[in-house]
């Protein structure tokens, strides 16, 4: 539900910004899943994340692709989709939580 109700209301102009859409989707995704399964469990899924964010920037040969705003350019925008969007959006909105807070 939080997936097709955050990425249906926010929607990036261009494939640059595709993480405004997953990044916020897996943010809160996480937040519904703290609140309903607890702090811990909520850690152990964001490590968990975390790993696999890292295993997959490892295969990515484009250096671009492993930002939250990638150089398409030309390129078929499918080259650049990968977990990284949905991932380093929420890793950075859940930075900017640890300022501004809940």
């Amino acid at each position: 539900m939080a997936h097709s109700w955050s990425g249906n209301l926010v929607t990036c102009g261009n494939w640059e910004s595709f993480w405004l859409n997953e990044g916020w989707t897996k943010y809160l995704e996480n937040e519904i899943f703290r609140r309903i399964n607890g702090e811990e469990a909520y850690r152990i899924r964001s490590a968990l994340d975390n790993l696999e964010v890292r295993s997959t920037i490892d295969r990515i040969s484009e250096p671009s692709y492993t930002t939250l705003s990638p150089e398409i350019n030309n390129d078929n925008p499918d080259d650049a989709f990968s977990l990284v969007p949905y991932v380093r959006g929420c890793q950075f909105l859940t930075y900017l939580r640890s300022f501004v807070g809940e």
